[in-house]
């Protein structure tokens, strides 16, 4: 079957289903004269493909007809399965959702894009035919067994599918732009696909009818990737079509321009300047897409463009070819970021992962749309997205990675350029390479053709991968490990080459007997980390390995290694500023900079922020930028607001500070000391809704929750003494209007969102000798469903924890604990925490006290030991120099302030005098009005 360049109707009439045939009609645009062996193996064959195409070749067509031929099957009555489709990135897995949907949905295959930017339930991908993913989420989906079933499953499959989950129902893989293996982040995909095939062969093993029926068919293209031979005996048994770029529809012209580097951290400003002038010279007034080495880099040469490369004649040559119809500062009305509207309204823009979805979407229907003539980007827009662009400019060739400047590698080079001339919006291309003198003969070589082969990633997160294979239950003693380890790429590039992995690279040969022997040390090694830690534990015999619930909790929040291994320390701080400071040190912040520009401004924002860094200590390290930023973004610092790039890494980090904490909270949650465990509970939950909602730490900026209240009319309220919910409460709606200088009825809509909010209260009594605390949540009006959280503490000899999670359901939902106090008052103090966990400023928190004469003493406890005059912090982690290293983690000295002991009263009338003065609960008035006597006991 040969296609040709031409548009046309391609038609795949499928097999009859009982008295008659579907017809699917769509019309395909496809660019390139593809062999017909490809279409004939796509659509006829159920054979694994591994095709070699150039950039705009056309492998999405090679995609469709491998899911028509699953289709065919459908129709043929067989069972019931999904497909999944892996690409790179989350821009590509939209782009592709956005075009199946259009495609498959009207023949009744639902299509689900599933990623990071996604707000469905994912409970439900098992009714799902068609699932776009990227290798990240697709491995926290499959790491767990089976989720939730939401379609009938027969009775006899229900096992398989908890033991192996959702992957146990995938029949096609689509693995998108495959040389991304030889990225930092290519180990996930080469986990998520060795996971795919090992479980095809342990469902062979558990039942042949069931794996005959959801054979496992791997469909994996690339536009570069040299060594395709060995990913060819990776998916083994695989057929390879290889394609050169004269099959490209679009003629590609390369440019590769050197210029002098005076210096190095410099030479990308000097590049910048020289932009206008390649842009004028090569763009030939089309579309033009610049791709930057950094975030950072990206926004400022945009920003840099907007003001020095579009003067009056360009603007009015360029509104004469682009067709859009709508005028810059229309598109820019839309934009949210306000960095990105003033680069707009100049006719650029910039896209990279710190703009909110909405922004990088505007922006790519923008360009696509050719409404602007250039768009400034990262690598994220070189993996497989199609957009308009005639001319593609590399500005350097050099990128930060951990603190030094590394060349491009070559694969990534040719995707970058393979994005300029797509066959549905142009006929041509050119692409221009940006780099110094020195480099310009090695990028020279790389436009021709040279290319490095393609290396596995997988040893970078061994660890982590095989305690994932562990809590799933692939892996369960040593011959386990080694059986998957075999499914791998890493195993056909270790012999292959050897010594790039052994770290030898002159000794170039390796006996099997020799690799197989070092590769058994490498599980053995990872599995002895994992058991020191606490990770995975041996049964009696020594040999089966089984999860334990910190290794599941690692595997399920996608926590590094050495970041778990901090976690298990921070459960022994009971402070939130030690919390903190801790969780700061984890290395899901590897990828943040300290540059030595932003030293001063943080310095600046450090002597604002709640908690500060140890007297006479500035930012000196990664952790300390993190501990900075953290705070600065809570409590709306207005220095961080002025520093744009801050901004948005302060962003960045918050994200994945809530997922460290998140597995933090989980892992105290289920630990099973107690003696500290209140203390860390509460400081744990209190942090992470702080970093849910965005307030402060020292809860000033609660009202931010509130919609329509910015950082203006906060400080208005502040000036008028209103800074709870319970002030607005208090207040009439007519004065809060006078406040904010509103018109009614803005008062009233304050009130009308306070009535959705839950108010708490915690009552309590003693009966019978036993301490009765009945928690009780009031919503006026339940338009929504809350979490709540209740979480008891008790003193003495023997210290209990207690934490139960209930929802809202109604307006009236309360929650009863009784404990035995029959032990001479041994439990007490107790400590009680109700709060929301999903919003902040609405907890309760109070200390029963049980006195001699009978009498039960309460005293509110509000969080104070969140502000920095009150913190119970560390003084060692305080004054600490150094940083924890990765692993092992020495133990860190417990030198916590010892609490403070109430002296014992024998008189309720002495009790209120001392606790009514106490600093705690300020002057005698107000500490009186909180302290009561709820009820006198009876012996």
């Amino acid at each position: 079957m040969l296609i040709d360049r031409a548009r046309i109707s391609f038609q795949i009439l499928m097999v009859e289903t009982g008295t008659f045939a579907i017809d699917i009609l769509w019309e395909i645009r496809f660019q390139i004269r593809l062999r017909s062996e490809v279409s004939s193996v796509a659509i006829t064959s159920e054979s694994r493909g591994r095709n070699s195409l150039d950039a705009s070749s056309g492998k999405t067509v090679v995609f469709e007809l491998a899911i028509c031929r699953l289709i065919q099957r459908r129709l043929n009555g067989r069972q019931e399965f999904n497909i999944v489709y892996l690409a790179p990135v989350k821009a590509l897995c939209a782009e592709k959702a956005t075009e199946w949907k259009k495609k498959f949905e009207p023949f009744g295959i639902t299509v689900e894009e599933v990623t990071g930017d996604s707000t469905g339930d994912f409970h439900t991908l098992t009714s799902v035919d068609l699932i776009c993913t990227t290798p990240e989420k697709w491995d926290t989906l499959t790491r767990t067994r089976g989720p939730h079933i939401n379609r009938k499953v027969p009775q006899n499959e229900i096992d398989l599918f908890f033991q192996f989950g959702i992957a146990s129902k995938t029949a096609l893989l689509i693995v998108d732009e495959v040389h991304s293996l030889n990225d930092e982040r290519g180990g996930t995909l080469e986990a998520v696909i060795s996971r795919m095939r090992l479980t095809q062969t342990l469902l062979r093993h558990a039942s042949s009818e069931r794996a005959a029926a959801t054979h496992l068919r791997i469909v994996a293209a690339s536009a570069t990737i040299p060594n395709a031979a060995d990913v060819q005996e990776w998916l083994r048994p695989a057929s390879l079509r290889y394609f050169d770029d004269s099959v490209r529809p679009c003629k590609l012209t390369s440019h590769v321009l050197g210029y002098q580097e005076s210096n190095p951290y410099q030479f990308e400003s000097q590049l910048t300047k020289r932009l206008p002038e390649v842009i004028s010279q090569y763009s030939n007034g089309r579309p033009c897409l610049v791709f930057c080495p950094s975030r950072k880099s990206s926004m400022n040469t945009a920003i840099a463009l907007s003001e020095m490369l579009l003067n009056r004649r360009q603007r009015q040559e360029s509104s004469r070819t682009l067709h859009s119809g709508k005028a810059w500062e229309e598109w820019a009305l839309r934009v949210e970021s306000d960095s990105l509207r003033k680069c707009v309204v100049q006719g650029v823009a910039f896209h990279n992962a710190t703009l909110s979805t909405f922004d990088r979407k505007l922006v790519e229907d923008m360009f696509r749309n050719e409404a602007l003539p250039v768009v400034c980007t990262t690598t994220t827009l070189a993996q497989g997205v199609n957009l308009p662009a005639h001319l593609v400019v590399i500005k350097s060739t050099r990128v930060y990675r951990k603190g030094q400047l590394c060349e491009y590698d070559s694969n990534l080079i040719i995707q970058m350029l393979g994005r300029a001339g797509r066959p549905q919006y142009d006929d041509s291309g050119t692409a221009v390479i940006m780099t110094s003198l020195n480099s310009k003969s090695l990028y020279d070589l790389t436009v021709k053709g040279a290319h490095h082969a393609v290396e596995s990633q997988l040893r970078n997160a061994f660890v982590e991968h095989v305690n994932a294979e562990v809590c799933r239950g692939t892996i369960v003693d040593v011959p386990g490990a080694m059986l998957w380890l075999k499914e791998t790429f890493f195993w056909v590039r270790v012999k292959r080459n050897p010594g790039h992995y052994f770290g030898c690279e002159s000794k170039t040969h390796y006996s099997d007997s020799e690799i197989e022997k070092r590769l058994k040390d490498l599980c053995l090694t990872a599995l002895n980390l994992l058991g020191e830690s606490g990770l995975i534990a041996y049964d009696e015999d020594g040999v089966t390995i089984s999860s334990t619930p910190a290794g599941i909790l690692m595997a399920k929040f996608y926590i590094k290694f050495s970041t778990m291994i901090l976690i298990q320390k921070a459960s022994q701080f009971h402070c939130v500023e030690d919390l903190l400071r801790i969780l700061s040190e984890a290395e899901e912040f590897s990828e943040v900079t300290l540059r030595r520009s932003e030293k001063r401004v943080l310095n600046d924002i450090n002597r604002m922020n709640v908690y500060k860094l140890p007297a006479k200590e500035r930012v000196r390290t990664r952790a300390d930028k993190v501990f900075v930023l953290v705070q600065a973004h809570l409590c709306d610092s207005d220095r961080l607001s002025e520093n744009v790039s801050l901004m948005l890494e302060a962003n960045r980090v918050i994200s994945l500070l809530l997922r460290v904490c998140n597995c933090a909270c989980a892992y105290i949650e289920e630990s099973t000391f107690d003696r500290a465990r209140f203390s860390a509970l509460s400081s744990c939950f209190f942090l992470r809704r702080c970093l849910l909602t965005r307030t402060s730490l020292n809860g000033e900026n609660v009202l931010k929750q509130l919609k329509g209240v910015g950082t203006a009319m906060r400080l208005q309220l502040k000036e008028a003494g209103i800074e709870s919910f319970n002030d607005i409460r208090a207040e009439h709606p007519r004065k809060l209007e006078s406040i904010l200088h509103r018109n009614p009825p803005f008062g009233n809509e304050l009130h009308q969102q306070l009535k959705s909010l839950p108010l708490l209260t915690i009552k309590v009594e003693i009966l019978n000798e036993n301490l009765v605390v009945r928690a009780q949540c009031n919503i006026e009006s339940t338009t929504r469903r809350f979490s709540l959280l209740f979480l008891l503490g008790t003193s003495g000899p023997q210290p209990r924890t207690l934490l139960k999670r209930f929802l809202a359901t109604s307006s009236n939902t309360w929650h009863e604990e009784k404990i035995s106090c029959r032990a001479g008052g041994g439990i007490f103090p107790v400590t009680v925490l109700f709060a929301v966990e999903d919003v902040f400023g609405m907890d309760v928190e109070k200390v029963l006290e049980r006195k001699v004469d009978g009498l039960l003493l309460i005293r509110a406890a509000p969080r104070k030991e969140s502000s920095a005059k009150d913190s119970e912090s560390l003084s060692s982690l305080r004054r600490r120099a150094t940083t924890i290293p990765e692993y092992p983690v020495k133990r860190l000295k417990d030198n916590r302030l010892k609490a403070r002991r109430e002296p014992e009263f024998v008189s309720l009338s002495a009790a209120l005098q001392v606790v009514s003065t106490s600093p705690r609960t300020g002057n005698t008035a107000n500490g009186a009005a909180i302290c009561r006597m709820v009820f006198q006991t009876s012996r």
